[in-house]
Protein backbone atom coordinates (compact mmCIF):
# COMPACT_ATOMS: atom_id res chain seq x y z
CA UNK A 1 0.00 0.00 0.00
CA UNK A 2 1.64 3.22 -1.16
CA UNK A 3 0.00 6.57 -0.48
CA UNK A 4 -3.26 4.82 0.39
CA UNK A 5 -3.46 2.87 -2.89
CA UNK A 6 -3.07 -0.91 -2.65
CA UNK A 7 -1.97 -3.33 -5.31
CA UNK A 8 -0.02 -6.56 -5.49
CA UNK A 9 3.73 -6.13 -5.17
CA UNK A 10 5.56 -7.60 -8.16
CA UNK A 11 2.48 -9.34 -9.68
CA UNK A 12 3.21 -12.63 -11.35
CA UNK A 13 6.08 -13.52 -9.03
CA UNK A 14 5.79 -16.18 -6.34
CA UNK A 15 6.59 -14.65 -2.89
CA UNK A 16 8.30 -17.89 -1.84
CA UNK A 17 10.82 -17.72 -4.69
CA UNK A 18 14.27 -16.15 -4.63
CA UNK A 19 13.59 -13.54 -7.35
CA UNK A 20 10.69 -12.08 -5.34
CA UNK A 21 12.79 -12.14 -2.20
CA UNK A 22 15.60 -10.24 -3.93
CA UNK A 23 13.19 -7.58 -5.18
CA UNK A 24 11.68 -7.21 -1.73
CA UNK A 25 15.15 -6.98 -0.24
CA UNK A 26 16.04 -4.23 -2.74
CA UNK A 27 12.94 -2.30 -1.68
CA UNK A 28 13.48 -2.27 2.07
CA UNK A 29 17.17 -3.02 2.66
CA UNK A 30 17.91 0.62 3.52
CA UNK A 31 15.14 0.88 6.14
CA UNK A 32 16.75 1.20 9.61
CA UNK A 33 16.55 -1.90 11.77
CA UNK A 34 13.60 -1.76 14.13
CA UNK A 35 11.43 0.32 11.78
CA UNK A 36 7.88 -1.09 11.85
CA UNK A 37 6.87 -2.67 8.58
CA UNK A 38 3.41 -1.12 8.89
CA UNK A 39 3.25 2.49 7.74
CA UNK A 40 7.00 2.93 7.32
CA UNK A 41 8.28 5.84 5.25
CA UNK A 42 10.56 5.12 2.30
CA UNK A 43 11.94 8.19 0.51
CA UNK A 44 9.20 10.31 2.03
CA UNK A 45 6.35 8.00 0.93
CA UNK A 46 4.30 6.00 3.44
CA UNK A 47 4.52 2.33 2.49
CA UNK A 48 2.83 -0.69 4.02
CA UNK A 49 4.23 -4.11 3.19
CA UNK A 50 1.99 -7.02 4.06
CA UNK A 51 4.81 -9.53 3.75
CA UNK A 52 7.84 -8.74 5.87
CA UNK A 53 11.07 -10.64 6.02
CA UNK A 54 14.11 -11.21 8.18
CA UNK A 55 17.26 -13.19 7.63
CA UNK A 56 18.44 -15.16 10.66
CA UNK A 57 21.88 -15.91 12.03
CA UNK A 58 23.39 -13.57 9.43
CA UNK A 59 21.91 -15.65 6.64
CA UNK A 60 20.21 -13.19 4.33
CA UNK A 61 18.72 -15.89 2.14
CA UNK A 62 16.14 -17.09 4.65
CA UNK A 63 12.96 -15.02 4.81
CA UNK A 64 9.84 -14.98 6.96
CA UNK A 65 6.41 -14.16 5.61
CA UNK A 66 4.03 -12.87 8.25
CA UNK A 67 1.41 -10.25 7.57
CA UNK A 68 2.04 -6.84 9.15
CA UNK A 69 4.41 -7.70 12.00
CA UNK A 70 8.13 -7.25 11.58
CA UNK A 71 10.57 -9.78 12.97
CA UNK A 72 13.33 -7.24 13.40
CA UNK A 73 14.94 -7.35 16.84
CA UNK A 74 17.66 -5.11 18.22
CA UNK A 75 20.36 -7.68 17.53
CA UNK A 76 21.24 -8.48 13.94
CA UNK A 77 21.38 -12.19 14.80
CA UNK A 78 17.88 -12.52 16.28
CA UNK A 79 14.62 -13.42 14.61
CA UNK A 80 11.01 -13.69 15.70
CA UNK A 81 10.50 -17.36 16.69
CA UNK A 82 6.89 -17.37 15.50
CA UNK A 83 8.01 -16.25 12.05
CA UNK A 84 10.59 -19.00 11.98
CA UNK A 85 8.08 -21.71 12.94
CA UNK A 86 5.74 -20.44 10.22
CA UNK A 87 8.55 -20.57 7.66
CA UNK A 88 9.56 -24.07 8.77
CA UNK A 89 5.99 -25.29 8.30
CA UNK A 90 5.33 -23.61 4.95
CA UNK A 91 8.61 -23.50 3.04
CA UNK A 92 8.41 -25.86 0.08
CA UNK A 93 12.18 -26.29 -0.28
CA UNK A 94 13.58 -26.98 3.18
CA UNK A 95 10.39 -26.92 5.29
CA UNK A 96 7.22 -28.96 5.52
CA UNK A 97 5.49 -27.30 2.56
CA UNK A 98 2.12 -26.73 4.27
CA UNK A 99 -0.08 -24.38 2.18
CA UNK A 100 -0.51 -20.99 3.84
CA UNK A 101 -4.27 -21.25 3.22
CA UNK A 102 -4.34 -23.91 5.96
CA UNK A 103 -3.30 -21.43 8.65
CA UNK A 104 -5.37 -19.11 10.83
CA UNK A 105 -3.09 -16.12 10.23
CA UNK A 106 -4.83 -14.01 12.87
CA UNK A 107 -3.47 -16.27 15.61
CA UNK A 108 0.00 -16.33 14.04
CA UNK A 109 0.12 -12.55 13.65
CA UNK A 110 -1.04 -12.02 17.25
CA UNK A 111 1.54 -14.49 18.59
CA UNK A 112 4.30 -12.90 16.50
CA UNK A 113 3.43 -9.49 17.93
CA UNK A 114 3.33 -10.85 21.49
CA UNK A 115 6.77 -12.46 21.40
CA UNK A 116 8.13 -9.37 19.62
CA UNK A 117 6.80 -7.19 22.45
CA UNK A 118 8.26 -9.60 25.00
CA UNK A 119 11.66 -9.53 23.32
CA UNK A 120 11.84 -13.29 22.79
CA UNK A 121 14.22 -13.10 19.84
CA UNK A 122 16.12 -16.27 18.97
CA UNK A 123 19.14 -17.24 16.90
CA UNK A 124 19.79 -20.82 15.94
CA UNK A 125 21.91 -22.56 13.34
CA UNK A 126 19.95 -25.55 12.11
CA UNK A 127 22.14 -28.26 10.58
CA UNK A 128 19.19 -30.48 9.57
CA UNK A 129 20.50 -33.22 11.87
CA UNK A 130 17.37 -32.52 13.88
CA UNK A 131 13.93 -33.13 12.38
CA UNK A 132 11.74 -30.14 11.60
CA UNK A 133 9.15 -31.30 14.12
CA UNK A 134 11.78 -31.56 16.87
CA UNK A 135 13.17 -28.15 15.98
CA UNK A 136 9.70 -26.59 16.08
CA UNK A 137 9.04 -28.28 19.42
CA UNK A 138 12.26 -26.81 20.80
CA UNK A 139 11.30 -23.31 19.66
CA UNK A 140 7.81 -23.69 21.14
CA UNK A 141 9.41 -24.63 24.47
CA UNK A 142 11.45 -21.41 24.34
CA UNK A 143 8.33 -19.27 23.98
CA UNK A 144 5.90 -21.54 25.88
CA UNK A 145 3.54 -22.16 23.01
CA UNK A 146 1.88 -24.91 21.02
CA UNK A 147 0.62 -25.51 17.49
CA UNK A 148 -2.85 -27.00 17.13
CA UNK A 149 -5.49 -27.69 14.49
CA UNK A 150 -8.82 -26.15 15.51
CA UNK A 151 -11.67 -28.68 14.92
CA UNK A 152 -14.27 -26.05 14.09
CA UNK A 153 -12.18 -24.50 11.28
CA UNK A 154 -9.64 -27.15 10.33
CA UNK A 155 -7.01 -24.39 10.38
CA UNK A 156 -3.59 -24.51 12.02
CA UNK A 157 -3.24 -22.13 14.97
CA UNK A 158 -0.40 -21.17 17.24
CA UNK A 159 -1.27 -20.63 20.88
CA UNK A 160 0.97 -18.99 23.48
CA UNK A 161 0.46 -19.93 27.12
CA UNK A 162 -0.19 -16.49 28.55
CA UNK A 163 -2.61 -14.76 30.87
CA UNK A 164 -4.27 -13.00 27.94
CA UNK A 165 -7.84 -14.13 28.59
CA UNK A 166 -11.02 -12.70 30.06
CA UNK A 167 -12.59 -15.06 32.60
CA UNK A 168 -16.03 -13.67 31.77
CA UNK A 169 -15.85 -14.99 28.20
CA UNK A 170 -14.09 -18.37 28.52
CA UNK A 171 -16.07 -21.66 28.49
CA UNK A 172 -17.52 -22.78 31.84
CA UNK A 173 -17.32 -26.39 33.01
CA UNK A 174 -19.81 -27.39 35.70
CA UNK A 175 -22.14 -30.25 36.59
CA UNK A 176 -24.30 -29.49 33.56
CA UNK A 177 -21.58 -30.49 31.08
CA UNK A 178 -18.66 -32.00 33.02
CA UNK A 179 -18.06 -34.75 35.58
CA UNK A 180 -14.78 -34.90 37.52
CA UNK A 181 -13.13 -38.32 37.65
CA UNK A 182 -9.80 -37.29 39.23
CA UNK A 183 -8.77 -34.26 41.27
CA UNK A 184 -5.33 -33.78 42.78
CA UNK A 185 -3.31 -30.88 44.15
CA UNK A 186 0.46 -30.87 44.38
CA UNK A 187 2.16 -30.79 47.77
CA UNK A 188 4.91 -28.22 48.25
CA UNK A 189 7.41 -31.07 48.46
CA UNK A 190 6.59 -31.79 44.80
CA UNK A 191 7.43 -28.26 43.68
CA UNK A 192 10.65 -26.51 42.70
CA UNK A 193 11.82 -23.19 44.14
CA UNK A 194 14.85 -22.40 41.97
CA UNK A 195 15.15 -22.41 38.18
CA UNK A 196 18.45 -22.09 36.35
CA UNK A 197 18.26 -21.24 32.64
CA UNK A 198 21.24 -21.76 30.38
CA UNK A 199 21.47 -19.57 27.30
CA UNK A 200 24.05 -18.56 24.67
CA UNK A 201 26.09 -15.45 25.39
CA UNK A 202 25.98 -13.49 22.13
CA UNK A 203 29.28 -11.77 22.95
CA UNK A 204 31.41 -14.91 23.00
CA UNK A 205 29.04 -17.72 21.88
CA UNK A 206 29.65 -19.53 25.16
CA UNK A 207 27.05 -20.93 27.56
CA UNK A 208 25.97 -18.66 30.41
CA UNK A 209 23.18 -19.00 32.96
CA UNK A 210 20.77 -17.04 35.08
CA UNK A 211 18.80 -18.22 38.09
CA UNK A 212 15.64 -17.18 39.86
CA UNK A 213 14.21 -18.28 43.21
CA UNK A 214 10.90 -18.27 45.08
CA UNK A 215 11.76 -17.27 48.69
CA UNK A 216 8.31 -18.18 50.04
CA UNK A 217 8.59 -21.70 48.67
CA UNK A 218 12.15 -22.00 50.04
CA UNK A 219 10.88 -21.03 53.49
CA UNK A 220 8.08 -23.59 53.35
CA UNK A 221 10.34 -26.41 52.19
CA UNK A 222 13.27 -25.42 54.38
CA UNK A 223 15.78 -25.53 51.54
CA UNK A 224 16.41 -25.11 47.84
CA UNK A 225 15.11 -27.53 45.24
CA UNK A 226 16.54 -26.60 41.87
CA UNK A 227 15.96 -27.50 38.22
CA UNK A 228 17.94 -26.50 35.14
CA UNK A 229 16.52 -25.61 31.72
CA UNK A 230 18.50 -25.13 28.51
CA UNK A 231 17.26 -22.42 26.14
CA UNK A 232 20.29 -22.06 23.90
CA UNK A 233 18.39 -20.11 21.22
CA UNK A 234 18.17 -17.16 23.63
CA UNK A 235 21.18 -14.86 23.47
CA UNK A 236 20.75 -12.26 26.21
CA UNK A 237 20.54 -12.55 30.00
CA UNK A 238 17.36 -10.46 29.95
CA UNK A 239 15.56 -12.93 27.72
CA UNK A 240 16.86 -15.90 29.70
CA UNK A 241 15.74 -14.26 32.94
CA UNK A 242 12.23 -13.72 31.56
CA UNK A 243 12.08 -17.41 30.65
CA UNK A 244 13.36 -18.40 34.11
CA UNK A 245 10.67 -16.32 35.80
CA UNK A 246 8.07 -17.94 33.57
CA UNK A 247 9.29 -21.45 34.42
CA UNK A 248 9.46 -20.71 38.14
CA UNK A 249 5.89 -19.50 38.13
CA UNK A 250 4.79 -22.95 37.00
CA UNK A 251 7.21 -25.15 38.90
CA UNK A 252 6.91 -23.45 42.30
CA UNK A 253 3.11 -23.52 42.49
CA UNK A 254 1.17 -26.36 44.18
CA UNK A 255 -1.50 -26.18 41.49
CA UNK A 256 -4.41 -28.53 40.99
CA UNK A 257 -4.87 -31.02 38.17
CA UNK A 258 -8.26 -32.30 37.07
CA UNK A 259 -9.50 -35.06 34.79
CA UNK A 260 -13.07 -35.57 33.78
CA UNK A 261 -15.66 -36.43 31.16
CA UNK A 262 -17.52 -33.71 29.27
CA UNK A 263 -20.47 -33.82 26.94
CA UNK A 264 -20.08 -32.94 23.27
CA UNK A 265 -21.05 -29.32 23.73
CA UNK A 266 -17.32 -28.88 24.44
CA UNK A 267 -16.19 -30.61 21.25
CA UNK A 268 -14.12 -27.64 20.05
CA UNK A 269 -11.85 -27.45 23.13
CA UNK A 270 -8.17 -27.87 22.33
CA UNK A 271 -4.92 -28.04 24.36
CA UNK A 272 -3.94 -24.56 25.46
CA UNK A 273 -7.51 -23.29 25.78
CA UNK A 274 -8.60 -21.81 29.10
CA UNK A 275 -11.81 -22.75 30.94
CA UNK A 276 -13.54 -21.83 34.18
CA UNK A 277 -14.36 -24.76 36.46
CA UNK A 278 -17.26 -24.53 38.91
CA UNK A 279 -17.88 -27.72 40.89
CA UNK A 280 -19.42 -27.09 44.31
CA UNK A 281 -20.05 -30.79 44.96
CA UNK A 282 -19.03 -32.14 48.41
CA UNK A 283 -15.38 -33.14 48.44
CA UNK A 284 -14.47 -30.64 45.74
CA UNK A 285 -16.00 -27.23 46.56
CA UNK A 286 -14.44 -25.73 43.45
CA UNK A 287 -15.51 -22.19 42.66
CA UNK A 288 -14.21 -20.13 39.72
CA UNK A 289 -11.06 -22.20 39.22
CA UNK A 290 -9.26 -21.07 36.06
CA UNK A 291 -7.80 -24.07 34.26
CA UNK A 292 -5.71 -24.69 31.16
CA UNK A 293 -6.66 -27.58 28.89
CA UNK A 294 -3.76 -30.06 28.69
CA UNK A 295 -5.23 -32.88 26.65
CA UNK A 296 -8.50 -33.71 24.92
CA UNK A 297 -9.57 -37.24 24.02
CA UNK A 298 -12.51 -37.08 21.64
CA UNK A 299 -13.43 -40.67 22.39
CA UNK A 300 -14.56 -43.32 19.98
CA UNK A 301 -17.29 -43.25 17.38
CA UNK A 302 -20.66 -43.42 19.08
CA UNK A 303 -19.27 -42.34 22.45
CA UNK A 304 -21.16 -39.44 24.04
CA UNK A 305 -18.21 -38.34 26.18
CA UNK A 306 -15.03 -36.31 25.73
CA UNK A 307 -12.24 -36.91 28.24
CA UNK A 308 -10.40 -33.74 29.25
CA UNK A 309 -7.21 -33.20 31.29
CA UNK A 310 -6.94 -29.82 33.00
CA UNK A 311 -4.40 -27.98 35.09
CA UNK A 312 -4.97 -24.93 37.25
CA UNK A 313 -3.63 -22.04 35.19
CA UNK A 314 -0.49 -20.49 36.64
CA UNK A 315 -1.42 -17.05 35.28
CA UNK A 316 -4.33 -16.99 37.69
CA UNK A 317 -1.90 -17.39 40.62
CA UNK A 318 0.18 -14.70 42.36
CA UNK A 319 3.95 -14.58 41.83
CA UNK A 320 6.68 -13.89 44.37
CA UNK A 321 10.26 -14.32 43.29
CA UNK A 322 13.71 -12.77 43.50
CA UNK A 323 16.40 -13.34 40.94
CA UNK A 324 20.14 -13.27 40.59
CA UNK A 325 22.27 -13.69 37.52
CA UNK A 326 25.23 -16.01 37.39
CA UNK A 327 27.38 -17.18 34.51
CA UNK A 328 29.06 -20.52 33.95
Amino acid sequence: TVGGVSEQLYPGLDPSKADYQRKLDDLVHHVPRGTPAVGMTVNGVVVTINYVYRGWFNNGSTFYYMSNYTARFASSTEVNPVHFIFEAMTDSVWGMGEPTANFNLDTWNAAAQTVFNEGYGIAYKWTQQQSINDMIGNILAHIEGMVIVRPSTGLIEIKLIRGDYDTSTIPVLDRSNFRITTFMRKAYTETTNEVVVQYTNSQNEETASVSVQDPGNIAIQGGITSVSKTYDMFRTPQTAMAAAQRELRTLSSPFATVEGDADRSLWDLMPGDVVLLNYPEPGYEIDQLVCRVLKVDGGKKGSPQIHINLSEDVYALPVQARSEERRV
